[in-house]
């Protein structure tokens, strides 16, 4: 090392980074259903979707990364303290299904096999809710809130773990 370059690796410890990713973009937006327009009796339902989701694509962001410096993985173990229990049960085997199911629906919507088929992976998506949805415009803006929100986790967690 030179006697005047700096340390440029991020100081920041990883699991605050995960703790901000999690608050930032897991955690809240209570009124998501109601702007979907999703009818009150679906609405618990997809609350957690919705939050499994955002779960699952924080995961995809951060596995994704995982290859190329160890500060990514370091996050990442930091994350899954934040999301799965701490023992290995049923429930929490349930829960990394669940999460893994997820993330290769997300994967599905963000690279898609065919032409773009986004519309169809929001349709979809209700549908698994039990609360089909036929309005073009509410599919296409669940489709493009998710690449959107993709976007934007990949964003912070790069400049979160940019060396400074």
């Amino acid at each position: 090392m030179s006697w005047f370059s700096r340390d440029k690796r991020n100081k920041v410890p990883a699991a605050e980074i995960a703790a901000s990713i999690f608050q930032a973009f897991v955690e809240g937006d209570e009124a998501m259903a109601e702007k979907w327009g999703v009818p009150p009796e679906f609405a618990t339902r997809f609350r957690d979707e919705s939050r499994l989701y955002r779960e699952a694509l924080v995961l995809l962001v951060l596995g994704t990364q995982t290859g190329k410096e160890e500060v990514y993985e370091k996050v990442l173990n930091e994350y899954e303290k934040i999301i799965l229990p701490s023992q290995s049960t049923a429930a929490g085997l349930r829960r990394i299904e669940e999460l893994r199911f997820a993330m290769n629906e997300l994967d599905r919507l963000l690279q898609p096999e065919q032409k773009r088929q986004s519309s169809t992976w929001a349709g979809d998506w209700f549908k698994r809710l039990g609360c089909e949805q036929y309005n073009p415009a509410v599919l296409m803006w669940c489709a493009n809130w998710w690449m959107t929100t993709h976007v934007e986790v990949s964003r912070v967690v790069n400049e979160s773990l940019r060396p400074s």
